[in-house]
């Protein structure tokens, strides 16, 4: 249970069916990205819900946007969306190499 606004004008929410409620929204991404072709980088599930990469049940810290940062940007890479941008090939290994030393 990671929920902290449980409590919002007089009306008190339980933590598991917030947990549940975001959770449905986070898979109707999933489907949606499977579906379209879009790629996802699923944060709920590669950054786990701790004081260690978020300042509360929503906002990172500095080392949770850090690890959202480089995973988008690996997302980015593999997915080859910096190609359909016009990016050429050399711009993009220059970003792959920085990327390879923040790891």
């Amino acid at each position: 249970m990671w929920q902290w606004m449980l409590l919002r004008g007089g009306v008190r929410y339980r933590a598991d069916l917030m947990d549940q409620a975001l959770e449905s929204l986070n898979e109707v991404t999933r489907k949606v990205g499977a579906a379209t072709g879009a790629s996802v980088w699923d944060t709920a599930r590669r950054i786990p819900k701790s004081s260690q990469y978020f300042q509360d049940d929503v906002h990172f810290n500095a080392k949770g946007a850090r690890e959202a940062a480089l995973g988008l940007a690996e997302l980015i890479l593999e997915a080859k969306l910096l190609a359909n941008r016009g990016v050429t090939p050399v711009v993009a290994a220059q970003f792959q190499g920085r990327l390879a030393s923040h790891r």
